[in-house]
């Protein structure tokens, strides 16, 4: 949760559609928001490398003073190119798989935890990102915009 001193609800929600947009592209008709509940659920998507991707909803509850927010149904895609294996062509294929298929680390062969864990790294620092981001935004747009 993050708070805010002396910035009411409904600035907090116009400010958090506003950075969605400008952030994500994310415009009303692509996301769900209610003003007076104070929610906005999303989904979205980023990149961790060229073969890895997260995708995962994203639920923002928005008081006078306070948002929290949410990442829930984490999921990860695959894609592996295409290629030869001997004289067999074995097509392109994407996979998902949920955050929970890559739980417990420690079950798995130890060569694999480094990657794990490294995945879960990468999502987390993600989500901090963005949080501190939005947090930013948020904090100073009125000195962004004042002119």
């Amino acid at each position: 949760m993050i708070s805010f001193k002396d910035i009411g609800k409904e600035k907090l929600f116009n400010r958090t559609l506003e950075w969605l947009s400008i952030n994500f592209g994310m415009f009303p008709s692509y996301l769900y928001s209610n003003a007076e509940d104070g929610k906005i659920i999303l989904n979205n998507s980023f990149n961790i490398n060229n073969n890895y991707s997260s995708n995962y909803k994203c639920v923002i509850s928005i008081k006078s003073e306070k948002l929290l927010i949410e990442f829930i149904n984490i999921g990860y895609q695959v894609y592996h190119e295409g290629h030869y294996s001997g004289d067999t062509w074995v097509a392109e294929n994407t996979k998902n798989f949920d955050i929970n298929q890559v739980f417990p680390v420690v079950l798995k062969n130890p060569s694999e935890w480094e990657f794990d864990l490294n995945l879960f790294k990468s999502t987390n620092d993600h989500f901090n990102n963005e949080v501190r981001s939005l947090n930013d935004f948020i904090l100073n747009y009125d000195s962004n915009y004042a002119f």
